[in-house]
């Protein structure tokens, strides 16, 4: 089993195609098994149930075998929303994610819900919320926006094998939870202790009256009886009211109602503390009556053979006690292997939880260590920028200053050259004819 996302699940909106306006935020979680072909899809969300200080997990559960062929799609959610759109959708975002999608599920019958409470919940437990949850329990197309920088990308085949395989099953059942329907938010409260107590009001209607009795004929021989004056009018007794219910037999009904359940759950321990006292009794030999003309206590004699009665007993008793004997080993090693094979699928999951989180974790540091050589590297780069830049100029500026200086220089010796030209010429009308041959006079420097 390979969980897709960290452990506890990320959080999501959860709407129907019918009731987009109020999502309802849970938590998500999928499973994954490519080797066994099973998936399944799980929403949690926080109830607060009555009569409980904490708030109450309620899980839905989405096999892959409900879904129905072809149906299951992944497209991209909308970034933005207004009001408390939103503020929801800022609260299912990863912190450096931003990649919104929604997960839509086409259900070929309701969903399974897991509660942690046995019997309904009635309608007034949480108000809103319990609306909400009783409508995605009812609803076959499902709607999940996630955040999608959730999957890591080591886990994007297996979320791809949810989407688009089919021949997919559930994953087993867990213990710990009651499983139910969406009839579990049951929208009629039970009736009150009070109400139920109370006697239903009779109709205002008159209760029928008895029958007229019949006219008796008399013969002659009863002629003698006056059968009163002809004109009398006939009259009849007012019916009397119903008697009221015997308490007795109202209590002798309501004990042969409870006299059975009552004796499967007293008679065991009944029997486990009284039989082996009277089984003692019938199998241990009877006790001399001391006399009193002999105190002393005489020794004991030779056990009684047991009677056929005692042998039925004593083979039955053995025969059932070796019977529950090995069904108590058989369930007790089946209950340590179930127990060792969930022992087992626990540790796995929490190393595979374990190892998706600090993968996770390294992606994030990763992330961020890119982040930081980025934001160096464009500092060092913008350090360059102005280095070259001040290199530049003063290199420009050291070039105009040589420039200027090797035209002062070259200035000055043009100067130096003309005054020696000119000191030539003169030396040519004092004599000096050879110097002056050696520098030309139409030279230029």
């Amino acid at each position: 089993m390979s969980t897709l996302f960290r452990k506890g699940g990320i959080p999501a909106l959860v709407s129907s195609p019918f009731d987009h306006a109020s999502p309802c935020r849970g938590t998500l979680v999928i499973l994954v098994n490519e080797r066994a072909r099973l998936a399944t899809v799980e929403l949690q969300f926080e109830l607060a149930a009555q009569g409980c200080n904490a708030e109450q997990r309620m899980r839905f559960v989405y096999d892959a075998d409900n879904f129905e062929p072809g149906t299951t799609t992944v497209s991209d959610a909308p970034l933005a929303g207004r009001g408390d759109r939103a503020v929801q959708l800022a609260q299912i975002a990863r912190p450096r994610g931003g990649k919104l999608k929604a997960l839509g599920l086409v259900l070929k019958q309701p969903c399974v819900v897991l509660s942690p409470a046995a019997g309904p919940l009635s309608a007034n437990d949480a108000g809103p919320r319990f609306e909400q949850l009783a409508a995605l329990a009812r609803a076959t197309r499902v709607d999940i926006v996630f955040d999608y920088a959730w999957l890591h990308p080591d886990k994007r085949a297996q979320f791809e094998c949810l989407v688009g395989s089919s021949g997919l099953t559930g994953f087993p059942r867990r213990s710990g939870a009651v499983e139910a329907d969406w009839t579990v938010f049951g929208e009629r409260d039970p009736p009150r202790y009070e109400e139920s107590l109370k006697r239903p009001r009779q109709s205002p209607s008159t209760p029928p009256q008895a029958p007229r009795p019949k006219r008796l004929l008399l013969d002659d021989a009863n002629a003698d009886i006056d059968p009163g004056s002809p004109t009398e009018k006939a009259t009849t007794d007012p019916s009397s009211p119903p008697a009221p219910p015997d308490p007795l037999q109202a209590a002798e009904t309501a004990m042969a109602k409870l006299l059975p359940s009552a004796l499967r759950d007293v008679l065991p321990e009944i029997l486990a503390d009284v039989l082996p006292g009277i089984l003692t009794n019938m199998f241990a030999a009877p006790t001399p009556t001391p006399s009193l003309a002999h105190p002393s206590t005489p020794p004991p004699g030779p056990p009684n053979p047991l009677s056929p009665l005692h042998r039925v007993i004593r083979a039955r008793l053995h025969s059932t006690a070796a019977t529950v004997a090995e069904q108590i080993s058989a369930e007790s090693y089946a209950h340590a292997l179930e127990a060792r094979d969930h022992a087992d699928l626990a540790l796995d999951e929490q190393l595979e939880d374990q190892r998706l989180e600090f993968a996770m974790l390294k992606e994030d540091q990763l992330m961020e260590m890119r982040r930081l050589c980025d934001e160096r590297l464009e500092d060092m780069e913008g350090r360059c920028a102005d280095m070259v830049a001040s290199v530049e100029g003063e290199c420009g500026e050291a070039y105009t200053t040589a420039k200027e200086r090797i035209s002062e220089l070259v200035g000055e010796l043009r100067g130096v050259l003309v005054r020696e030209r000119l000191g030539v010429r003169a030396g040519v009308g004092l004599g000096t004819r050879t110097r002056a041959a050696s520098v030309p006079l139409d030279v230029r420097w």
